[in-house]
């Protein structure tokens, strides 16, 4: 329950700051008013230089309200402007990592809540109280002061966004701690490199109700539920995986002939589908992010083989902190029960492949992004276990394949050779050292 309200919390943050900024703002004019309107007697102790006619307030607050109009407006065209730049030199997925600053969405919150307390407050300017002085206008210009401190913040904020140095690191901190959160939350469950059935002779698939991203999976509610009998659920897709209604995402196995229908009914809800992919559970989507930036880069229309090298150094170093678990897959098991689940955990080879074959697809003709992709697969091998450092070699035999023909010249194979040579040299040492 926990895991699915962070989920839905990461889904929807880009509203949380906005609607926090226009309550403050709704709590803060309730409180003038009431103080304007004599409902709350406070006026004695506010010092005289804080209190202005109501003239002096409704002039101030009507410009405030035209002012901050515009401004939210401007604001908002120029986060749509960042948006277009993001989709159009960057990739899609990334859009939604400039919406999710703080500083974006709390300008928008900040000017949307000035509005909205500005012209509440000139509502309540009654002609009654035109003899009386009130505190409206004085908040309203602190407010006002406030957001133009937070708009300076936002242009800052623009400007760094912008550059795609700033992008890269700030999606190489937000896969690794996927990455940790991912490895933190499995590393009390047993790795696996393959398992067996056993005795289990009685099967059921479990069919997805529905189509989407399998963004969670409750692993503890679904044990909860099958560890008073003897079980066995195999769980077929991995987070981030699309499916499709009454695909087999699961099969339970029992010893005996009978398996609980009403496990089977509960089943599906402890699957969370989505219509789009959430970077919350899905490591692997956050390495997408990454892998498009590059292929953008290395694109004719944009020609930055520079971005495309500096992303692959990325990726091996996030590739290089996978490349030290063996064990393709995950079993949950307690001591006090005979059921257990087994699930895909990290996959290196498979993750190794889906991280770079585009790569080299789309840039296997540029020598500097080639040697990039060899320099990558050298800081993997340093950190990886020997099981994986043979799928890094074997993967270095595919990079070969694919770009040889490309590179007649003998001072670029001596590059190449000598590149192939270190990743060699690293797995024959790694071997006499164990």
């Amino acid at each position: 329950m926990v895991q699915k309200l962070k989920l839905k919390y990461e889904k929807n943050k880009i509203w949380i700051y906005p609607l926090k900024y226009i309550l403050v703002a709704c709590f803060l004019s309730i409180i003038t008013i009431a103080i304007d309107t004599r409902y709350i007697s406070l006026h004695d102790y506010i010092p005289e230089v804080f209190l202005t006619s109501v003239d002096l307030a409704q002039t101030i607050l009507g410009a405030l309200v035209g002012s901050l109009l515009s401004i939210t407006t401007f604001t908002f065209s120029t986060t749509m402007v960042v948006l277009t730049m993001y989709s159009s030199d960057f990739s899609p997925r990334v859009v939604e990592n400039f919406l999710s600053e703080k500083i974006t969405m709390k300008v928008l919150g900040m000017f949307m809540g000035g509005f909205f307390y500005s012209i509440t407050a000139l509502l309540f300017m009654r002609k009654t109280y035109e003899f009386e002085s009130v505190i409206s206008a004085t908040i309203g210009v602190i407010y006002a002061i406030l957001s133009l401190v937070y708009f300076a913040i936002f242009i800052n904020k623009v400007s760094e966004s912008i550059q795609a140095n700033n992008l890269i690191t700030k999606l190489h901190n937000e896969a690794e701690d996927t990455i940790d959160a991912a490895r933190e939350y499995h590393s009390q469950s047993k790795l696996l490199e393959y398992f067996e059935l056993g005795e289990n002779v009685f099967k059921k698939n479990i069919r997805s109700d529905k189509n989407g991203y399998l963004e969670l999976v409750s692993y503890q509610d679904i044990y909860d539920d099958i560890k008073s009998g003897d079980y066995t659920l195999i769980i077929h897709p991995n987070n981030g995986d699309f499916v499709v209604r009454n695909e087999i995402i699961a099969s339970l196995y029992s010893r005996n002939n009978e398996i609980d229908e009403d496990i089977l009914k509960k089943m599906n809800s402890h699957f969370t589908l989505q219509s789009d992919r959430s970077i919350k559970y899905d490591y692997l989507f956050a390495l997408e992010k990454i892998i498009d930036v590059a292929l953008r880069a290395i694109s004719p229309g944009i020609n930055d083989p520079n971005t495309a090298i500096e992303c692959i150094n990325i990726l091996g170093i996030l590739l290089s902190q996978l490349s030290e678990i063996d064990g393709n897959f995950s079993e949950m098991k307690e001591d006090d029960s005979n059921s257990r689940i087994i699930y895909p955990y990290f996959n290196f080879d498979h993750d190794l492949y889906e991280t770079f074959y585009q790569i080299i697809i789309y840039g296997k003709e540029d020598l500097s992004v080639v040697l990039s992709i060899y320099k990558a697969l050298e800081n993997i091998m340093i950190n990886a276990t020997i099981k994986n450092q043979q799928h890094v070699r074997r993967f270095a035999k595919y990079l070969e394949d694919k770009t040889n023909e490309f590179y007649t010249n003998e001072i670029d194979r001596e590059l190449l050779n000598k590149a192939k040579e270190k990743i060699i040299n690293i797995h024959e040492k790694n071997i006499e050292l164990n």
